[in-house]
């Protein structure tokens, strides 16, 4: 959700997460995108097909 702002994206979700998540600031966004900001290779639940299609841009 975090990402989506940063790209300028808008609606009511990201609204919701604006007001009620961002606002807390004890969050440390820089542990959370270490952890969980990258596509395992080999261990996802991506098809196959479309996995191939993507990969790159991940």
């Amino acid at each position: 959700m975090k990402r989506c702002l940063e790209k300028c994206l808008t609606g009511k979700a990201l609204d919701m997460f604006t007001e009620e998540i961002l606002s807390y600031t004890r969050i440390d966004w820089d542990k959370i995108e270490d952890r969980y900001n990258y596509v395992y290779a080999t261990e996802h639940a991506i098809p196959n097909w479309i996995f191939d299609k993507i990969k790159e841009q991940l």
